[in-house]
């Protein structure tokens, strides 16, 4: 075994990391509850490490670790994946999926919660590399089912924008608002109006506060 370059996804992790955070802000001010929100950022939530997750709701994971001394590592699990654990007799990450990641970044994944076990996908970004890698894995024929869960991190307000409208069947979300958040990754309470008249102002500002998120 040893790693391969991924050339899938080619997100700077600062783009990646606004992204995440864009995304995030967004659909708290979208959705009134945290269980069915898609997009969640919390920062530090390891020391150091910044935390973004994609939870489709329906068993498919995408965890994002943004560690500021060692790099960036995506951990994607797909329930349907054949490469999943619970479709094989040992309960553990496929072979090779995981092996060969910086040592520094795996070491996160032993948080119970972060699941290192229901791993399908990988890829990692050292702090001083270029690009990104994976694991050289011997993959069922079904190939790599859990990178397309990648497709669903939007480093921009037009790809959240399509997504969102769609998602929330919400097809009057104002371009100008989402734009906005992309580009300063702040809200104020006229926005939040715009995108969502129904919000609760008060809970929002909790939550963005959580986030350390600039909220008047």
């Amino acid at each position: 075994m040893g790693t391969v370059l991924y050339t899938g996804f080619a997100a700077h992790p600062e783009d990646l990391r606004w992204g995440l955070l864009a995304s995030s802000i967004l659909d708290t001010v979208l959705c009134q509850n945290p269980a069915l929100r898609y997009h969640t950022f919390t920062p530090k939530r390891l020391v150091g490490v910044d935390v973004g997750v994609l939870d489709h709701g329906s068993g498919d994971e995408l965890l994002c670790l943004l560690d500021a001394r060692h790099g960036c590592l995506i951990k994607g699990f797909d329930h349907e994946s054949p490469m999943s654990p619970h479709a094989r007799d040992e309960f553990r990450a496929w072979p090779g999926v995981l092996d060969e990641a910086p040592r520094e970044l795996l070491a996160h994944l032993e948080e119970p919660e972060f699941r290192r076990e229901e791993t399908t996908f990988c890829v990692w970004r050292g702090r001083t590399d270029k690009c990104w890698w994976r694991g050289e894995v011997q993959e069922p024929d079904e190939g790599e089912w859990s990178a397309t869960l990648l497709d669903h991190i939007f480093l921009d307000a037009g790809a959240y924008l399509s997504w969102a409208r769609e998602h929330y069947s919400r097809k009057d979300i104002p371009s100008g608002p989402v734009e906005a958040v992309y580009g300063s990754c702040r809200i104020d309470e006229a926005t939040v109006r715009a995108i969502n008249p129904k919000a609760d102002l008060d809970m929002v500002s909790r939550e963005l506060a959580a986030m350390g998120v600039p909220f008047a």
